[in-house]
Parts: structure tokens; C-alpha cells; sequence
């Protein structure tokens, strides 16, 4: 058993959302090859997403590429499950916690609309990617 199976359902204690579950021993591609293991989160911009806001979230998915084992990678044929980003509400910035169990999570950048909002959108993703607030 991988050491990153987490058995959890939608009972009491358990977020929605489930570890991202495709993974690699070789670094993809424009990532350095300095970690054991590779997981592969896959994005596509839902329709309506201007070009300001797609800019600032590709620059927040390198940094996760950059600083962690977690490739953010955009995919416009991704298959389920993937993260469907996209502008559902503006007077708001989130993510749905984690991997889907089918289909796609939600990613909002409503209020998200530029570069200046990049460390909103790299808080996001960690919460597309199962990350939550600790308090």
C-alpha cells in the first residue's frame, strides 16, 4: 500500500475531496528531477476567462512546479478528474478541497483578476489540491 493512500469517504471527519492520485518517478517536463515522486494536477480554464487572469494563474501554477513535487500542469483535453477553473463569482476567490470523485473541483478567480492577486491564486490551488487552513 503507497504511503499516500488515505482512506477517508464523505462521513464524519473527511473533507470531499481525495488525494490527486496520478503520479510520476520522473520529473515532467520543465521541472527539475530532484524528487522521489511526482504528482500531476490538471487544470483547464473554463470559457469566459480573460487573458489577464489566465496569465496570473499559469505564473501560480509554476511556482507550485517551482517549489514542490506538485506539477500544476494545464491540459485542455485533461480527462476526470481534473480542476476546472473559471470566474463563478466575482466578490469571491476559491476552491473546492482536493480531487474530485468524478468529473472536476471548481476553482473561482472571481476577484482573483491579475498578477497582483498571484499568492490568492497559489493559496487556491493548494486548496484544489486538498490543503487546508490551519488555524
Amino acid at each position: 500500500d503507497p504511503l499516500w493512500d488515505r482512506f477517508c469517504d464523505d462521513g464524519d471527519g473527511c473533507m470531499a475531496g481525495y488525494p490527486w492520485i496520478e503520479r510520476t518517478s520522473v520529473a515532467p517536463e520543465g521541472m527539475l528531477s530532484q524528487w522521489q515522486e511526482y504528482v500531476i494536477v490538471r487544470y483547464k480554464f473554463d470559457a469566459g476567462v480573460d487573458d489577464t487572469r489566465k496569465e496570473a494563474f499559469r505564473a501560480a501554477a509554476a511556482d507550485w512546479r517551482t517549489h514542490t513535487c506538485v506539477a500544476v500542469v494545464e491540459d485542455a483535453n485533461a480527462a476526470e478528474p481534473f480542476i476546472m477553473v473559471g470566474v463563478y463569482d466575482t466578490g469571491s476567490c476559491w476552491a473546492y478541497m482536493g480531487r474530485p470523485w468524478s468529473g472536476y473541483h471548481q476553482l473561482n478567480l472571481g476577484w482573483c483578476n491579475s498578477m497582483s492577486h498571484k499568492g490568492s491564486m497559489v493559496h487556491e490551488i493548494g486548496h484544489g489540491i486538498g490543503i487546508n487552513h490551519e488555524q
